[in-house]
Parts: C-alpha cells; structure tokens; sequence
C-alpha cells in the first residue's frame, strides 16, 4: 500500500505527505453513507396520504 501511494504521488508530482493529505482533506469533505441517511432521515416526511398528494396536485394546477 505504501508504494501504491507513493507511486500516486510521483505521478501527481507531489510528496507523499502532501498527496495524502490531499486525500484526506478529500474524503473529509465527503459525506458518509450514514451521514446522508442520518440528514435523509431528518427531512422525511413522516406521513402523507393520499389525499395530501392530491390537494397539492389540485394546488399546482390551478396555479398555471
């Protein structure tokens, strides 16, 4: 693994250090799987029936 990154960062034309870094400045920015579901979660809707769908469906029309 080491040579791996190594090689990367010759190619990149950066030292080791400062490629890895890149790295993790990268991922960090990058939200998780269970970042996204935890923020998903937070703005579902809990419950919408059918009639909910349907009167803003009606609103919509009558809008255009």
């Amino acid at each position: 693994m080491y040579l791996t990154y190594k090689q990367r960062a010759l190619r990149a034309r950066q030292s080791l250090q400062d490629y890895l870094l890149g790295k993790l400045v990268h991922d960090a920015r990058q939200p998780t799987v269970e970042e996204i579901l935890e923020r998903t979660q937070a703005s579902a809707v809990e419950s919408v029936t059918t009639d909910d769908i349907l009167t803003e469906l009606d609103r919509g029309r009558s809008t255009h």
